[in-house]
């Protein structure tokens, strides 16, 4: 059973981009784990697992929440996050959970100095893992930030990292896994999310968000790295 701690879904509204996020982010999953059962636990709506046991892997998505906010379900979150790393289950962060992960367990996230990151850029591997297949010197995947890691938690191995963001990918022991980007977002809803935060992301950055959107986007790659990990 993979349980996708949803994140984004906050406002419960069936037609809401957050509900089309949840199916979206459902497919992908469906394709990088075939044989695997999927529970999806709205987060905000005070659906939590009862155990760290209760799902062979967690997958905390993306959200339009940040790690430290005071919202009392990523308080929770939080706690979870701390009882899966205690017993070693397999966790795996995206964007928000990225973040989520590196806040629970000892590091440091903020509102990053240069803004915005947003559109397709490519990334650094700088520790290559053999769970890594096929073997990439870059990767490229679609993000959406305002905030970043800073400081990575300790016990954590610094993976991946780009100029706009240092820590693009870390991982701890065997058991948990983090990414910045979105290998769960498709170009179509990625172009939406920035025509819906044009103001808040600035013209600049909106423009050169929406021009990279033709450029290679190894999502695909990424869900193969991901499998690859769970099945070590």
């Amino acid at each position: 059973m993979i349980g996708i701690l949803n994140a984004y879904f906050l406002d419960g509204d069936a037609t809401s981009y957050q509900a089309v996020y949840t199916e979206m982010c459902r497919g992908f999953v469906r394709r990088a784990f075939p044989d695997r059962q999927i529970r999806d636990y709205p987060l905000a709506h005070g659906e939590f697992p009862q155990s760290p046991r209760e799902c062979d892997l967690w997958i905390i998505t993306g959200s339009p929440k940040s790690a430290y906010d005071a919202d009392s379900w990523i308080a929770e979150l939080i706690g979870f996050i701390r009882q899966v790393d205690g017993v070693g289950a397999r966790m795996l962060g995206l964007c928000f959970g990225h973040q989520a992960i590196a806040h629970a367990l000892g590091g440091t996230v903020e509102p990053a100095a240069q803004g915005w990151g947003a559109g397709i850029r490519s990334f650094r591997v700088i520790a290559k893992e053999k769970w890594m297949a096929p073997p990439r010197e870059q990767v490229a995947l679609l993000f959406s930030h305002q905030d970043q890691v800073t400081q990575l938690p300790p016990r954590a191995v610094h993976l991946a990292r780009s100029g706009f963001c240092k820590y693009e990918m870390f991982r701890i022991e065997r058991h948990i896994l983090a990414l910045q980007g979105h290998p769960e977002f498709t170009v179509e809803f990625a172009r939406q999310r920035y025509d819906s935060r044009r103001q808040m992301l600035g013209q600049a950055t909106h423009r050169h968000a929406l021009s990279t959107l033709t450029d290679p986007n190894d999502a695909d790659t990424i869900w193969q790295w991901i499998a690859a990990w769970l099945a070590l």
